[in-house]
């Protein structure tokens, strides 16, 4: 790989042009140099992973295609909804009175 895809990759996302890479795993890429790793990692916006032999690679990517944040819940049920109301009296409905007392 060349060393610079990191140039590339910064470049072209100022211009939104569209890059695809592919390669089989993260090695690859560190082959060529630490930076060009780095790079791609944190410059491309979309990642696709298909199945993951080494545990280890899957651990590192993993927050990176599935961010994990147990807040969102939280946030997402936290703020007040009102759906609506609408106040129906019905024809069937009785008008009573009832007493009660304590002893």
């Amino acid at each position: 790989m060349s060393g610079e895809i990191e140039k590339i990759l910064a470049q072209v996302r100022k211009r939104g042009i569209a890059v695809s890479l592919a390669h089989q795993w993260q090695g690859q890429i560190a082959k060529a140099d630490i930076a060009t790793l780095e790079a791609v990692r944190n410059s491309t916006e979309v990642k696709i992973v298909f199945r993951l032999k080494d545990t280890k690679e899957a651990e590192d990517l993993a927050p990176m295609v599935l961010p994990f944040n147990l807040e969102l819940p939280v946030r997402t049920l936290d703020k007040p909804v009102v759906v609506g109301h609408r106040r129906v009296v019905l024809d069937s409905a009785s008008r009573g009175e009832s007493s009660g007392s304590t002893h």
